[in-house]
């Protein structure tokens, strides 16, 4: 079978978790299926960084531009369109096409293809993400899905997540748990220790949370949780390993608020061999990550002997098992809780650790390569799957123009109303449309109306009703009573039906957090 695997989007070092999996899930595919051929389409910013020694693969970059001037034109059409990347997959003959960064790409492939998504974090902490960000993911991840002849993801929890909001036949969609990388030798854990603590000048006691400064990695909880831990009597260090990808000034303005500064040591990114080291070293592993597809640093931990306490959501208890302490990780006094319990009785510590190898050995990049040819041999051999439930992505949000000023209808598609509870909207009234009338409508029904009786800013906070519908997700209208043509009252030549200028809208969740819609310049 001629496998081509679509490398283009990886960023080494910044991808996260993600370029863990995918860099030990090849190395043991090449090492598992040797009888089929690979081709790794690359990018200039990962060609040399994706080696793997001899093999049966072989890479191809696709270059960031022409070496003609006048080619550069059609060059950004063609980059725009995936073309190049089309026409490479298409001219090499391949069997079936794996894109194991979330994106089916080109989505136009006439090949069967099979895509990786680990998580759908997007679909619960939109205000993670940049509206840019949002947009992406919404015109990529789930027309992925869709047109896909298979879907691989990392845990069972995310492969219920993706049947249920992009509605997928759960046949579709298979689990390949990950394991620790192939390069993460816990028997080297000795060595790694004895250099990693004189280079950092580490002492042994501390706490451990490797990962990446992205927001759902909630580092500051886990700072709090510090404070907490402080207050009764325990101030072992923490050791915060990942990319800073975001700074990490506001991490130590608080750390200092929190007047814990001086037990925080940050470690940046570092290379796989200081892994084992650092949890032989480690009092525990402390994982507060809100959301994850599967959490490689866990399995790592474990495999290390190293005791864990991480939160209770999303996939993470199905990866630890009955191996580690749970907590809420959107409480700091549930973490202090756990990592006291961890750090005041040696019997559990040692109960953890025990518990923890034998959980350890459940994953290995072996099975998951082998399930994983598995899946790509059976779409291949079932051919080009059909596209007929894709469905196009739509705008969240019709009915405005790019300089902020609304139509008379204003149109805010698919709201799942069993999470999102309040509906804000924030404008200016023009003089020439006064009085006007705002009905917000739902399935039909008025939600809320309000009147605008003076010119100038305003703002309203609408209650959303409770999810008593069939459809788990409703178009929300905002209706403007009245409307005018700039161009027939001679104040402009503009001859578009204007009401007011948006300034800002957004829907809240339970919780309170925001997802923007739209805000104005």
């Amino acid at each position: 079978m001629k496998i081509g695997v679509n490398l283009y989007p990886l960023r080494p070092q910044i991808a996260g978790g993600i370029e863990i999996i995918i860099r030990n899930l090849l190395g043991a595919m090449f090492q598992e299926g040797r009888d089929h051929s690979y081709t790794l389409i690359t990018a200039p910013w990962n060609h040399e960084k994706l080696d793997y020694g001899p093999g049966p693969y072989r890479k191809i970059c696709i270059e960031t531009g022409p070496p003609l001037r006048k080619l550069r034109r059609l060059w950004a059409r063609l980059r725009n369109s995936h073309w190049d990347i089309y026409r490479c997959a298409m001219e090499l003959d391949m069997d079936v096409w794996f894109c194991p960064m979330m994106d089916l790409e080109p989505k136009n492939i006439d090949i069967p293809s099979v895509v990786l998504v680990p998580d759908i974090q997007q679909e619960f902490y939109p205000q993670f993400f940049s509206r840019e960000e949002l947009r992406h993911r919404q015109l990529t991840v789930k027309p992925s899905c869709q047109l896909a002849g298979a879907v691989i993801t990392l845990s069972e929890f995310s492969r219920k997540t993706l049947v249920d909001k992009y509605h997928l036949d759960p046949d579709k969609v298979h689990v390949v748990y990950s394991a620790a990388g192939q390069n993460f030798d816990p028997s080297t854990a000795e060595d790694s220790w004895s250099r990693v603590a004189k280079e950092y000048g580490l002492q042994e006691g501390y706490l451990l949370y490797p990962a990446n400064t992205w927001p759902h990695k909630n580092h500051e909880v886990l700072l709090m949780a510090l404070q907490r831990l402080k207050k009764r009597g325990l101030t072992p260090r923490l050791v915060l390993a990942g990319a800073a990808i975001r700074p990490i000034d506001s991490l130590k303005a608080l750390a200092r608020q929190l007047d814990c500064e001086d037990q925080v040591l940050y470690l940046g990114y570092l290379d796989q061999s200081s892994f084992p080291g650092l949890y032989r070293g480690a009092a525990c592993l402390v994982f507060p990550s809100l959301f994850e597809g599967f959490g490689v640093p866990l399995v790592e931990a474990m495999a290390t002997g190293c005791p864990v306490a991480c939160g209770n959501v999303c996939s993470i208890p199905e990866v630890v098992g009955e191996a580690a302490m749970i907590f809420d990780p959107r409480n700091p006094d549930s973490i202090a809780d756990a990592v006291e319990k961890i750090l005041r009785d040696p019997e559990l510590r040692e109960q953890l650790v025990i518990k923890g190898r034998h959980q350890a050995t459940l994953f290995s990049w072996e099975k998951a390569a082998k399930k994983t040819l598995e899946i790509l041999e059976a779409t291949h051999h079932a051919g080009k799957s059909s596209a007929s439930l894709y469905e196009p992505p739509q705008e969240p949000l019709e009915g405005y123009f790019s300089d902020g000023w609304a139509g008379p209808r204003l149109l805010v598609r698919r709201v799942e109303l069993s999470r999102w509870r309040t509906l804000v909207i924030e404008g200016e009234a023009p003089e020439v449309c006064l009085p006007m009338e705002i009905r917000i409508h739902g399935n039909g029904t008025v939600i809320d109306k309000f009147q605008l009786p003076s010119a100038g800013r305003f703002y309203r906070k609408t209650d959303l009703p409770e999810d008593g519908s069939d459809s788990p997700l409703v178009d929300i209208e905002i209706l403007a009573s009245t409307h005018f043509v700039p161009r027939k009252l001679r104040l402009s030549r503009d001859s578009r039906r204007l009401s007011f200028r948006l300034q800002n809208l957004a829907l809240t969740d339970l919780e309170g957090n925001p997802m923007t819609l739209y805000r104005g310049r």
